[in-house]
């Protein structure tokens, strides 16, 4: 989304770069506010800092929501990408990665989240993570109806009348992830490949080398956690480079092989990195071991298989 009374913004450059890092590679650009500036001129600003992305053919629809102008373009734009892309996958390992817990009155607990990875069905045992609880969905509902299967992609509520809202193990919060018993455990640890743009800026304090031994925050699914970068083979990684990385976490996630993330300063003021996870299971004892390295290897130069 872009305003056409502010133009391109250092947020709307950030939000390029997080969904270049989490292998977004279609979009709509929303032009709003038409009814305040000049859209002629804002949609070539944005079709310049486009031009050498995967977005540079994306449609641009002029926008202004006080008169109703273009929200029929908007809808029939998103639903021309849609049919272009595949649907989502079910390779039978379900996750929900909770962004909202709350209470119902006569209900009890309730998680919502997009499903990924698999089905999750009413009656189900699943596992509650990094707490590793097991815990039976009583109730399914997708947009407010009363669901028995949910599915990959759809937006999911369950609930979970066994479970509190809290930051104990006994409780359930955002940042938490739904999956089921035997997909793994969490860690703390995360071999990872890491990558930054080529559009940070070398002269601002965001492009500067991200240092080998930095502390960050790790950003994956809905959960953010403190980290430290350790990098393989130099001390410091400048934008526009890529290298194999331990992420050593002040807690453990529920991470899989693939999963994409997004890393942000200890300010937490900017986006600086973002990666995919090579191995969710990583060792800091056998890091630097040959036969790792192998294998971490071997999955950069396949991250989607």
């Amino acid at each position: 989304i872009v305003a056409a009374d502010d133009g391109w913004m250092p947020q709307t450059e950030e939000h390029l770069q997080i969904l270049t890092y989490l292998g977004v590679n279609r979009a709509v650009i929303a032009l709003t506010k038409i009814d305040l500036a000049n859209a002629d001129r804002v949609a070539a600003e944005i079709c310049s800092q486009l031009r050498e992305t995967l977005f540079a053919d994306s449609p641009i629809v002029p926008t202004a929501a006080p008169t109703g102008d273009g929200i029929e373009d908007i809808k029939h734009a998103i639903a021309e990408q849609l049919t272009q892309i595949k649907s989502a996958g079910d390779i039978e390992k379900p996750r929900l990665f909770v962004d909202r817990a709350f209470t119902l009155r006569g209900i009890g607990t309730v998680a919502t989240g997009t499903l990924v990875g698999g089905q999750l069905q009413r009656g189900q045992e699943v596992m509650v993570q990094p707490q590793n609880r097991s815990v039976r969905i009583r109730s399914i509902q997708n947009h407010g109806r009363d669901v028995e299967i949910a599915r990959p992609g759809m937006r999911t509520a369950i609930n979970l009348p066994e479970l509190e809202i809290g930051h104990d193990a006994e409780s359930i919060k955002r940042g938490d992830t739904l999956t089921i018993a035997g997909l793994g455990a969490p860690n703390a640890t995360l071999d990872v490949l890491l990558e930054r743009s080529p559009r940070l800026h070398a002269n601002t304090s965001v492009g500067r080398p991200l240092k080998n031994g930095a502390s960050v925050y790790l950003h994956h699914g809905t959960s953010r956690v403190g980290a430290k970068v350790t990098l393989f083979e130099r001390e410091s990684l400048a934008a526009g480079s890529r290298a194999i990385a331990q992420l050593r976490l002040e807690s453990p996630i529920f991470a899989m092989l693939g999963d994409r993330f997004v890393i942000r300063d200890p300010s937490e003021q900017h986006t600086i990195a973002g990666g995919v996870v090579l191995d969710p299971d990583g060792d800091r004892n056998n890091f630097r071991h040959s036969k790792q390295l192998d294998l971490l290897r071997a999955r950069v130069e396949t991250p989607d298989d």
